[in-house]
C-alpha cells in the first residue's frame, strides 16, 4: 500500500512539473507574439477544461483577434513543447485562415517569425497555415511557401482543375 502511495505521489509531482513547464512554454510563446511587451499569461488545467488568459498592459484581452492569437499561440506552444521532448503532440498543425484580417500586422507577422525560428531547430514538425491575405513578404517563396492557390482560373485551383 505504501509503495502505491509513493508511486502516486511521484506521478502527481511529475505531472505538476510537466504542467508548469508547459505553462512556461506558453507564456514564452505569447511573449514572442506580443514582442515581450508587458504581456502576462495564465493557463490552468483541470480535469474538465483548459483555460487561459492574456493580459496586455494590465488589461484582459478578449477581442476576436486576441482569441485567435491565444489559440494559435497555445497550439504552437503545444507543438514546440513536444519538439523539446515533452508532451505527446503529433507535431502537425493546420490553421485554416486564422482570422488574420482582424489582427494587427505586427502580431500576425510574428506568428510566421516564430514558426520559422522554431523550424531552425531539428524539431521535425509540419505547420500548414492557409491565409486569405498574403503572409509577410519574406515568407512568400520557397522554402516557406509551398503552394499558392488562386481560384480565379482552373490552373490556380487545387489539383489544377475545377472539381
Amino acid at each position: 500500500m505504501k509503495a502505491a502511495k509513493t508511486l502516486q505521489e511521484e506521478l502527481q509531482k511529475r505531472h505538476k512539473e510537466t504542467e508548469d513547464f508547459f505553462i512556461d512554454e506558453y507564456a514564452w510563446t505569447v511573449a514572442q507574439i506580443f514582442a515581450g511587451k508587458e504581456s502576462e499569461t495564465k493557463c490552468k488545467f483541470t480535469r474538465e477544461q483548459i483555460s487561459s488568459s492574456i493580459t496586455y498592459h494590465g488589461k484582459d484581452l478578449t477581442s476576436a483577434a486576441v482569441t485567435a492569437l491565444k489559440n494559435l499561440t497555445f497550439d504552437i506552444a503545444a507543438m514546440t513543447f513536444s519538439c523539446r521532448g515533452r508532451g505527446l503532440h503529433p507535431r502537425f498543425l493546420l490553421h485554416d485562415s486564422p482570422r488574420e484580417a482582424e489582427m494587427a500586422e505586427a502580431p500576425y507577422g510574428r506568428i510566421f517569425d516564430l514558426i520559422i525560428e522554431q523550424a531552425k531547430e531539428p524539431s521535425n514538425f509540419q505547420h500548414i497555415i492557409t491565409t486569405t491575405s498574403h503572409p509577410p513578404e519574406e515568407y512568400q517563396t520557397l522554402p516557406y511557401l509551398r503552394l499558392k492557390l488562386d481560384s480565379s482560373e482552373s490552373k490556380g485551383r487545387h489539383f489544377n482543375q475545377d472539381l
